[in-house]
């Protein structure tokens, strides 16, 4: 069933992201803020996780900006998404507006 493969995905990920804590905890800049590769453009989710959410319904922009809401996390994002559906056009208007006023730049994280 789908839950029982989000669940299995959801711990995979959660497994790697372990993992990779683990490989990385001892790094001199382990406790600093991530910043972007990219030279500030805009950030890139992964195009499954991207894909399940437009399964569930959503648009392409809304799985995007409940993956930004969430850190990337694909249950978490879901979540996000439904539990803000009544509200989900005004929020994109907003970011839109954000990423417009930042000089078509994404606003830095909180």
């Amino acid at each position: 069933s789908f839950s029982f493969g989000l669940a299995a995905f959801s711990l995979v990920r959660e497994e790697a992201a372990m993992a990779w804590i683990l490989e990385h905890m001892e790094d001199a800049d382990f406790d600093a803020p991530m910043t972007s590769e990219s030279g500030g453009s805009a950030v890139k989710f992964d195009d499954e996780s991207i894909s399940m959410l437009m399964a569930m319904g959503f648009s392409r922009n809304q799985a995007e900006l409940g993956l930004k809401n969430t850190n990337g996390n694909l249950e978490r994002a879901a979540d996000w998404l439904f539990s803000h559906a009544d509200e989900l056009d005004t929020l994109m208007e907003s970011a839109s507006q954000e990423t417009s006023a930042a000089g078509g730049q994404p606003p830095p994280p909180p």
